[in-house]
């Protein structure tokens, strides 16, 4: 089901809103003219359009697409590639002038953008999946000796937030950053951490020595000379969770005691 200018026809319109980071919103409608809707002004592009795809009302509910010019931010710039936080989607249907109509029909996150959609120069798509998408993942747990939990949730218990550090990024190479400031500076501390700013979080994929690090794709450049959150990460073994961390009772590498060898079919090594 697409909303389109159809809209415009049997009297109804889309309204949608991007929020991202901190406080940045934008506010847009295909109507004709803006939409003032629960006090804020939604500006109008016709151009734009809102595909729902099947939503048959179970979990497998197809992603929404909205497509609309390029110079839509912050479309524009998530499909120029440019990094950004997670950017956050709520929309409407609408019947101009009668704001009680209002009804959400779509809440979720953009996962996917595309410039030139279709082929069509100026044209913009991003693919919004809702809630129900996170669904849609293999449950279960690794039989290995790696602890299955992500660190810091409410299963390894550590609060990281306590642990987060700030710095000055110094210099932007590529993916390579140096932050000055730091306190610990302990090799491989920061080891599969992050570095946060405004909201988007860079995943570190080597700390490289002192406040050096290797980040798993480029920051923005505007982050140099900036104040940056850093938090440290972990590599799930039971050496780091029991010395470092002192959190062993929490460890969760279910194959961590699985013997070499099957005992019911091999002898073990006498030596």
């Amino acid at each position: 089901m697409t909303s389109l200018n159809t809209d415009i026809v049997r009297g109804s319109a889309s309204l949608v809103l991007f929020e991202w980071a901190t406080g940045n919103v934008r506010r847009y409608t295909n109507w004709t003219d803006r939409i003032v809707f629960g006090g804020s002004n939604f500006s109008s592009v016709p151009e734009m359009s809102v595909d729902y795809g099947e939503q048959s009302g179970g979990s497998k509910d197809e992603p929404v697409k909205i497509i609309l010019p390029s110079n839509i931010v912050p479309v524009s710039t998530l499909a120029a590639g440019t990094l950004s936080s997670e950017v956050f989607v709520t929309v409407w249907d609408i019947v101009p002038g009668q704001e009680a109509s209002a009804v959400v029909s779509f809440k979720g996150s953009i996962r996917k953008t595309i410039s030139n959609y279709q082929k069509k120069p100026g044209i913009n798509m991003a693919e919004i999946h809702g809630v129900k998408a996170r669904l849609r993942v293999r449950l279960g747990i690794p039989a290995n000796h790696l602890c299955a939990w992500s660190f810091g949730d409410g299963n390894c218990g550590v609060n990281t937030s306590a642990i987060t550090e700030t710095g000055t990024v110094a210099s932007i190479d590529g993916r390579d950053i140096s932050v000055t400031g730091l306190t610990t500076i302990e090799q491989g501390y920061w080891n599969r951490g992050f570095v946060t700013k405004s909201g988007l979080n860079i995943l570190i994929r080597e700390h490289v020595s002192g406040g050096s690090f290797r980040l798993i794709q480029p920051p923005p450049l505007s982050w140099l000379g900036q104040t940056v959150v850093l938090t440290p990460g972990c590599d799930k073994a039971i050496e780091t969770c029991r010395d470092r961390w002192n959190n062993e009772a929490q460890f969760c590498g279910t194959g961590i005691q699985i013997p070499d060898r099957h005992p019911l079919f091999e002898e073990g090594n006498d030596d």
